[in-house]
């Protein structure tokens, strides 16, 4: 187990679930946010789908949820697993766009990929049809091994079904603060901010899926207070 510090919240880091699948050519473990406080195994289970345009706080939102004691599954981490040197979905990746999208140590190149698919929605579409079915399995398979809350970080969630999810929560900002955060995250221009956040479902479609939305337009002591309100009024 590993602390990870990330400035303003320590969370306990743990890799608990290996999953052993020969389409993944091996076995590959799933990274998950737990707190350190171990749920009582005779709650309700509760899936909540955590989704909101990209730089708008998931993350933050999802460590808050795990010290409270929810147990978190990031899509992305799943979807940066699935596709590491070796793995049969990298050799198809390598095989539709070519060797320009692998580093010199044979790992997936995810800048260069994020922006050719960014910039052409055929081939966008075409990797989402490859690893979203994926992620989608490997999430329901972690889901049933676990018990309490769960939050599943969703970044493209567009259908309601598409994941076995009891409640969906959506962090939105405005999408002046949120260029402004994707530039300063991804070190890019605004054009390229905007074009990134035009390929996500828009701030009308996140809402008509959600049954609550967080905003986090303010500070982190404004976000935790509501992060404190939405726990309480969980089911037990």
């Amino acid at each position: 187990m590993e602390t990870v510090n990330q400035g303003y919240l320590n969370i306990d880091w743990h890799c608990r679930i290996s999953v052993d699948d020969s389409l993944f050519n091996g076995s590959y473990t799933v990274a998950l946010y737990e707190s350190s406080d171990v749920l009582s195994t005779n709650m309700t289970r509760i899936v909540i789908g955590l989704t909101g345009g990209i730089a708008s706080g998931k993350s933050t939102v999802a460590q808050l949820l795990a010290q409270h004691g929810a147990h978190v599954i990031d899509t992305d981490q799943i979807a940066k697993n699935i596709v590491q040197r070796g793995s049969a979905y990298l050799a198809q990746i390598v095989l539709h766009f070519g060797r320009k999208v692998l580093l010199p140590n044979g790992q997936l190149d995810r800048a260069q990929l994020r922006q050719h698919i960014f910039q052409n929605t055929v081939e966008r579409r075409w990797l989402e049809a490859l690893l979203h079915p994926a992620i989608r399995r490997e999430v329901g398979l972690l889901i049933s091994q676990l018990d309490g809350v769960i939050v599943v970080v969703i970044p493209l969630l567009r259908k309601r079904n598409t994941y076995p999810l009891n409640i969906i929560w959506t962090v939105e900002i405005t999408q002046t603060l949120q260029v402004r955060r994707l530039m300063q995250r991804d070190q890019c221009n605004a054009v390229q901010a905007n074009a990134i956040i035009s390929t996500q479902p828009t701030y009308a479609q996140r809402r008509a899926l959600s049954d609550q939305v967080i905003e986090n337009h303010g500070t982190l002591i404004t976000l935790q207070q509501r992060i404190d309100q939405l726990w309480r009024q969980l089911p037990r």
